[in-house]
């Protein structure tokens, strides 16, 4: 789960991030992702550490798909992760590497979310050990890990299934904004 950090009101790029491609990071409450450069600066990526950022990207991933990372709104929230794994000698070039492929599953599906789901499997291979299988959806978080699953439904298009836990009892495990879990009944 990503911290907020600061003392003004929450923006809403902050509120807008909150998710996946925050899990683990301090995000600041005044995060302003329509000014790359003072998103950067905001997240503690400094132009030398992007410049070597989007180098390793454009080596690690094919040329379009580094675009569409690089290009998206929400790259100083994945250069701040990759940052702090550079700085803690993380081989995030290696995980990266993992959704290159033609057939890796973020490749299907329509065209107007492959940002989306590029920005999630990279998230997912940043986050995933690179002795594990990366997830091919949603992950569940902690709360519902160990929450038995007692049935599935759909809402609308989309499939979801049922958990039995202490706050969270419906999750629709859809695309959602940037691939996060949307809850759909909460007690």
């Amino acid at each position: 789960m990503a911290r907020f950090v600061g003392r003004s009101a929450v923006s809403t790029d902050a509120k807008n991030g909150w998710g996946p491609l925050t899990e683990g990071l301090n995000i600041l409450h005044d995060l302003d992702l329509g000014d790359r450069t003072r998103a950067l600066h905001q997240l503690g990526v400094i132009p030398g550490a992007h410049r070597t950022l989007v180098s390793r990207v454009n080596e690690t991933l094919p040329q379009r798909d580094a675009a569409l990372l690089v290009s998206s709104r929400q790259w100083p929230v994945f250069a701040h992760r990759t940052h702090r794994m550079a700085q803690q000698n993380m081989p995030f070039a290696a995980h990266l590497a993992r959704i290159a492929p033609d057939t890796a599953t973020w490749r299907t599906g329509p065209p107007s979310g492959i940002t989306a789901r590029l920005l999630l499997a990279a998230h997912h291979a940043l986050t995933t050990p690179l002795d594990q299988a990366l997830p091919t959806g949603p992950r569940v978080g902690t709360v519902l890990a160990d929450a038995p699953a007692t049935g599935e439904g759909r809402a609308g298009d989309e499939t979801y299934t049922e958990f039995d836990a202490e706050l969270v009892v419906e999750v629709l495990a859809g695309s959602g904004r940037h691939g996060t879990l949307t809850a759909v009944r909460i007690r």
